[in-house]
C-alpha cells in the first residue's frame, strides 16, 4: 500500500501493525504497511529502498530510520538501498528507479522523497504528480505486495504558504 505520513507514527504503524495515534491533519494513511511488515516477520528478510535528492542522500532520516526497523525487528536481516542523488526530484527519481532502486531485486519498502527539489528545478504540479505516480506505478509493478511512503518534507517557500494559510499544490 501507499502512505503519505511522518516517520514516526510510520515506523509505530510499522511495527505494531496498526495505528495507535489518530493521524495528523497532515497525515494520509492508507492500509498502514502491513504487507512490509510481514514480509519482515513471515521470511526473517526485508528490502528497504530509499530513493530521492540531497535530504535522502545526506545521512540523517535514513539511518534512524534503518537503526528503529534493525530494533523493531531484531531477527530481520535487511539489506537498505540507499539511491539518493542530491537535487533530483520525482521526474529524474522515476526514470532512474529501475536502475538505482529495483535492479537490486524485490523491494519490500520504499521510501521515496522528492518534494523540496521537484518545485526548486521548476517541474510543475503535473509533472510532479507524474513522476511520483511513475515510481509508485513501477514499484507496485515490481512487487505488488511492497509498501511504499512518499515523504513531504518542507522548503521556505512552502512554510511560506502553510503560514499563509495555503496549501502548497504539491
Amino acid at each position: 500500500m501507499i502512505a503519505s505520513i511522518c516517520l514516526g507514527p510510520m515506523l509505530a504503524c510499522l511495527a505494531l501493525g496498526a495505528q495507535s495515534t489518530p493521524p495528523a491533519p497532515h497525515q494520509l494513511i492508507r492500509d498502514g504497511l502491513e504487507r512490509s511488515r510481514d514480509a519482515f516477520v513471515r521470511t526473517g528478510r526485508g528490502r528497504v529502498a530509499f530513493l530521492g535528492g540531497s535530504i535522502t542522500f545526506n545521512p540523517g532520516w535514513r539511518e534512524l530510520v534503518g537503526a528503529d526497523l534493525r530494533r523493531r525487528f531484531p531477527d530481520t536481516e535487511f539489506e537498505f538501498v540507499s539511491a539518493g542523488i542530491p537535487s533530483t526530484g520525482s521526474t529524474p527519481g522515476a526514470f532512474r528507479l529501475r536502475r538505482d532502486v529495483l535492479a537490486h531485486g524485490r523491494i519490500d519498502l520504499l521510501f521515496e522523497e522528492a518534494a523540496v527539489n521537484d518545485s526548486t528545478n521548476g517541474r510543475s504540479a503535473l509533472e510532479q504528480r507524474r513522476g511520483m505516480e511513475g515510481i509508485v506505478r513501477h514499484t507496485l509493478r515490481s512487487n505488488p505486495h511492497a509498501d511504499v511512503v512518499l515523504l513531504h518534507f518542507v522548503d521556505p517557500a512552502k512554510m511560506e504558504d502553510y503560514r499563509a494559510g495555503r496549501t502548497p499544490e504539491v
